[in-house]
């Protein structure tokens, strides 16, 4: 995932997935982009789009759209608006 910056209605998220698929030897690679919607009123939140697929295969479908916090801890949380699920991720 990688965040740069942007104004509002810009495209700011792009995000990467790659793995292999069922057989273990054929690779899958799938691509993502989001837009920033806005941003929280604490500013520690920012509102991401739906993401829409850049590449890979159709079960690389478009995503829903989050809500980006930076955590405490350093880590960043990504959580669907439409249910509240989240992953968290680390800097490498």
């Amino acid at each position: 995932m990688t965040i740069g910056k942007g104004e509002l209605h810009d495209e700011i998220l792009t995000m990467e997935f790659d793995s292999f698929q069922e057989d273990g030897k054929s690779g899958i690679h799938c691509s993502w982009k989001g837009y920033l919607t806005g941003i929280s009123e604490s500013k520690d939140a920012l509102h991401i789009s739906r993401t829409t697929r850049l590449d890979g295969p159709s079960r690389c479908s478009n995503g829903r759209a989050t809500t980006l916090t930076l955590l405490p801890n350093g880590k960043l949380r990504r959580t669907v608006d439409a249910d509240n699920t989240y992953l968290d991720y680390a800097r490498h």
